[in-house]
């Protein structure tokens, strides 16, 4: 029996989920967000709402594993609104191209008596040169039937095209994606003691035929960050059937007050997703976020290779320096030299976009290289290049 692609590309993900962790060390970080907001979902009344969003990652060079959530405040408890977990492996760098694979499962509680649960998987090829590269994946999505709806989707076939270009601190995205789903409806049986015979599972009997579905999402995206201040601008157009045209965006940003402690506001319209039960809406939030510098901020999307923008080194203490970096919306950064007989050195992001680490290093002259994300080793910015017994393109690093 053959095996569907989304199991096999996730089986292969997670095989190399456990490969990668095991070569090199994992950063883990936690966050948890509290905030109010006000949102309507169609053509219904604004809503004040209270969210509890909790989050988490774990990163090497290879391997990206993270989980969100959102709890909506409610007769005295908090009920989930939506979850989802994230799952992104990428090959090392080859003349500039890399494989990644990624997965996802998410469910959604979007109104009552109506949640949906649903994943997809993709295998895609990256190409980058400079600050700026282009991506082509191909996979499978597919939903679980609608807890309580007359219809299901079993949506099969995913394409997804984008390119990037990094400018110093501002990433710039482009990315479409296209789907098909076999939609399946069914007979409605009315149940007299129930007024809510739509969402009631009781009343469905035999399915009533199907439908092919087509709809595509193109998506521009810009990340500027600066100091104590990050900008997430997002808008999209999301086409049903080359029919059904909806125009969608959004603005997010976010203000550290401290290491731990950040302002997060948002506002915009999030586009319907028929498919999985969700409804599109208007909103508008403010709240608080606590969380290490890897959560504080809105990650980049996951096949954009930031761009380092800043190197410097300084004496910590005795024989010891600290070597910081600066890199915008990086998942992980390394450096490494002849000062450790080559052997890379992970960085820590101790404030948003710093990474930094402290080695042992000996005053004299060295060659250092660094990577981000896992890519090619390349000479840090600001030091001058220089070729090394390889012909290699290495940094040229002064400690006195």
């Amino acid at each position: 029996m053959s095996q569907h692609p989304t199991l096999a590309v996730a089986r292969w993900t997670s095989a190399f989920l456990i490969a990668g962790t095991a070569a090199a060390h994992a950063q883990v970080a936690g966050a948890a967000g509290l905030g109010a907001s006000l949102q309507r979902q169609g053509g219904g009344l604004w809503q004040s709402i209270t969210r509890l969003e909790p989050a988490a990652k774990v990163t090497n060079p290879w391997v990206q594993l993270g989980g969100t959530a959102s709890f909506v405040g409610g007769d005295r408890k908090a009920e989930l609104e939506s979850g989802s977990m994230d799952l992104v492996a990428q090959s090392p760098v080859w003349k500039r191209w890399r494989v990644s694979t990624s997965a996802q499962i998410e469910r959604h509680e979007a109104l009552r008596s109506f949640s949906n649960t649903g994943g997809n998987a993709e295998a895609a090829l990256t190409y980058s040169v400079g600050g700026r590269g282009a991506w082509m994946g191909l996979g499978s999505e597919r939903t679980a039937r609608v807890a309580g709806s007359p219809f299901s989707n079993d949506a099969d076939g995913l394409l997804r095209l984008g390119v990037w270009q990094q400018l110093g601190p501002v990433s710039l995205s482009l990315g479409t994606s296209k789907h098909q789903s076999r939609e399946q409806t069914f007979h409605l049986i009315p149940d007299p003691a129930s007024a809510d015979t739509l969402f009631r599972g009781d009343s469905i009997s035999a399915p009533a035929g199907s439908a092919l579905r087509r709809w595509s999402d193109t998506q521009a995206r810009v990340l500027w960050s600066f100091g104590r201040v990050a900008l997430d601008g997002q808008i999209g157009v999301q086409s049903l059937d080359s029919v059904r045209t909806t125009t969608w965006g959004r603005a997010t940003a976010t203000v550290a007050m401290g290491n731990r402690m950040s302002f997060v506001g948002s506002f915009g319209t999030a586009p319907a997703r028929a498919w999985m039960g969700v409804p599109g809406a208007r909103f508008a939030s403010l709240g608080v976020r606590v969380a290490p510098a890897a959560l504080s901020r809105p990650a980049a999307p996951p096949h954009v290779l930031p761009a380092p923008s800043g190197f410097a080194i300084r004496s910590a203490e005795r024989g010891m320096y600290t070597v910081t970096i600066s890199v915008p919306a990086a998942r992980t950064v390394e450096v490494s030299g002849d000062f450790n007989a080559w052997r890379p050195v992970s960085l820590r992001e101790t404030r948003p976009d710093v990474w930094e680490a402290t080695v042992p290093i000996t005053p004299g002259t060295y060659h250092v290289n660094m990577r981000v994300n896992g890519a090619s080793w390349i000479a840090p910015p600001g030091l001058s290049a220089t070729t090394d017994d390889f012909s290699g393109t290495v940094g040229l690093l002064v400690v006195r």
